[in-house]
């Protein structure tokens, strides 16, 4: 099976991350620095994964307005299914993202919500009418809204996040 538009655009997102966080890291041994990118990596993934779902389906309204029911009932089921999950990511973003990152605003989620939210938004808004179409008509399909590859991919990521907090105490 083709991987999705949506696997490409967590795919985007994450050298992002890295960027912002590389260019504004202090300098310190190549270590600690690959540490951290690694670490803000594994925040914007995982941030990405919580955000997509939601957006694309906000995104799709008026591209698909008669599959609105569909993605709605499709993305309240992923919601439901991946509740704590969820909810760990956020205590992950709000912990993590302020000593990762500088803050440009006093709520560390809201700020990543912001940043998914726009490169989503680039990334949709640059397709083709017919290429979001069927996106939209797919969104069953994708992955992002898959419980097994959420749970594999967060798993991963609350791992490697556990042992950067274990190796740069508050």
């Amino acid at each position: 099976m083709k991987p999705s538009i949506l696997f490409y655009l967590t795919l985007a997102l994450i050298p992002a991350f890295c960027a912002q966080a590389h260019a504004q890291a202090p300098q310190a041994p190549s270590s600690y620095a690959d540490e951290n990118l690694r670490a803000v990596s594994y925040l914007g993934m995982i941030s990405a994964w919580r955000q997509q779902p939601a957006i694309v389906a906000r995104l799709c309204e008026p591209v698909d307005p008669s599959g609105a029911a569909g993605r709605k009932a499709v993305y309240d089921a992923w919601a439901s299914n991946n509740r704590e999950t969820l909810a760990k990511i956020d205590v992950y973003v709000r912990e993590l993202a302020p000593r990762l990152m500088p803050a440009k605003t006093a709520d560390p989620l809201k700020e990543m919500d912001n940043f998914v939210l726009e490169g989503v938004n680039s990334a949709i808004g640059a397709m083709p009418a017919e290429q979001k179409l069927r996106l939209c008509q797919n969104y069953r399909n994708l992955p992002m809204v898959s419980t097994e590859k959420t749970r594999s991919v967060t798993n991963e990521a609350f791992a490697d996040l556990e042992k950067w907090k274990r190796a740069h105490p508050k």
